[in-house]
């Protein structure tokens, strides 16, 4: 089932292309920004990313910088488009990535926590958790107040994870012993760990409902390599609660 989000932005694209023809900015910008929940959310999760890992060319960068500057994007090159109205959310969400991409230097990987993560203590579990709720990345801002059921809230469940049919008795185990925020609070620290193009991926598909092969056009990658990604971060995710809660 197509996501209806994707949907809202399909149906857009006619309204925004013939507003810009008409030259009528502000109709223009007013319909654009009705667009923005999911994108701005999505803009503030790889900023604060990216700040984190400090991987930000410049600080001071927010998500009304990129919001602004893809809305100056959108209304330059909506005219000159040749693609399907289907199309136009894959479009947005490469115009995005770009532009954030752009701001950021050359990540260094550290592939020590990802290759030992089967080997950390329960005590090493919760020292990493306590720095990471003290750092303030334990909860993520909510859509809350945006008062539409097609956009999805940034939280992670165990659904998303263990995704195979043979994983649902150990789905259950774990929902029987763990909260909702426990689960979402433990998912986004270590995906944290991860490096920023793997963490993207999985939000991309896990949150914005991209497919492998719509992530593959923004990312400008082989849908080979996004679908090594997200089995990457998944079998990382799935490593990580067996460690922690069922060792």
């Amino acid at each position: 089932m197509k996501n209806v989000y994707h949907i809202q932005i399909q149906e857009s694209f006619v309204v925004l292309r013939n507003l810009k023809k008409e030259n009528k900015k502000d109709a223009f910008k007013d319909k654009f920004m009705k667009l923005l929940p999911a994108i701005r959310q999505h803009i503030k999760d790889r900023m604060e990313t990216a700040s984190k890992k400090e991987l930000l060319k410049q600080q001071g960068y927010n998500t009304d910088d990129f919001v602004n500057d893809l809305y100056i994007y959108v209304y330059d090159h909506i005219d000159e488009l040749d693609i399907e109205e289907e199309d136009f959310h894959v479009w947005l969400f490469k115009a995005i990535d770009t532009l954030i991409q752009d701001a950021l230097v050359e990540e260094e990987f550290d592939d020590f926590f990802m290759e030992n993560i089967d080997d950390y203590s329960k005590k090493e579990w919760d020292a990493m958790e306590e720095e990471f709720s003290t750092d303030g990345d334990g909860d993520l801002v909510m859509l809350d107040e945006l008062d539409d059921s097609s956009l999805r809230k940034n939280n992670y469940e165990l659904r998303d994870i263990f995704i195979e049919d043979n994983e649902k008795e150990l789905t259950a185990k774990l929902e029987k012993e763990l909260s909702k925020k426990r689960i979402n609070t433990h998912t986004q620290m270590v995906l944290q760990k991860l490096p920023m193009v793997t963490q993207s991926v999985f939000d991309l598909h896990t949150l914005r409902g991209f497919s492998a092969k719509e992530i593959a056009q923004i990312k400008r990658m082989q849908v080979e390599k996004i679908e090594a990604l997200l089995k990457e971060a998944l079998d990382l995710l799935k490593s990580s609660f067996k460690s922690r809660f069922l060792s």
